[in-house]
């Protein structure tokens, strides 16, 4: 199942519901996140790159918790 599409990056990415992202940027500009599985979808089912930035605002919006993590 995929959320309600999300821009990121000029293109229209889906967001997959109950998956993981991983945080590897963010500044003023929004939140840079990529798919551990190397690839998304657009809204038309393309594959695309992993990696992709959203606003704070859909981050907000489409994540549902942050954790960090380190050395196990």
């Amino acid at each position: 199942a995929f959320a309600d599409n999300l821009c990121g990056d000029g293109e229209t990415i889906r967001i997959v519901k109950d998956h993981e992202y991983m945080v590897v940027a963010a500044d003023k500009s929004g939140v840079t996140l990529v798919n551990p599985w190397g690839k998304n979808y657009t809204k038309d089912w393309v594959l695309v790159d992993g990696e992709f930035t959203i606003s704070w605002d859909d981050f907000g919006r489409y994540s549902g918790s942050v954790e960090m993590g380190g050395p196990y």
